[in-house]
């Protein structure tokens, strides 16, 4: 008999990654998406959304509680997509000058990307 229990955020997590790296489309990425380290922060203030160092992903909570499957698999491609790139290192002198500003051309460039993956 199967229990129909809620996943914990750390498990959705892990069952998000195995369904990108098992997507035809993102199997190369699945170098990109074991590097580093991907944890949950239950501190809201801490990390209300995601993000990435370059190398380790932190993923908020209560955020990812809010998202949906495929809302979550985006999100996990985004950050996956900073790291490919090497936003925070090759855009440094950009992000020293106005982190915001770089940080928000940078995610525009990933969300272009993953939307023109995945238009029908």
């Amino acid at each position: 008999m199967l229990f129909n229990r809620q996943l914990t955020a750390e498990q959705r997590l892990t069952k998000a990654v195995v369904a990108i790296m098992g997507n035809p489309k993102y199997v190369a990425l699945s170098g990109v998406l074991m590097l580093g380290s991907k944890r949950i922060e239950t501190d809201d203030a801490k990390c209300p959304t995601a993000y990435t160092n370059g190398r380790d992903e932190v993923y908020g909570e209560k955020f990812v509680n809010e998202l949906s499957d495929p809302e979550l698999r985006f999100v996990i491609l985004h950050e996956c997509y900073h790291k490919l790139y090497r936003h925070l290192t090759t855009w440094r002198h950009l992000y020293d000058q106005n982190a915001q500003c770089a940080n928000m051309a940078c995610d525009y460039v990933i969300n272009q990307k993953i939307a023109d993956d995945n238009q029908q």
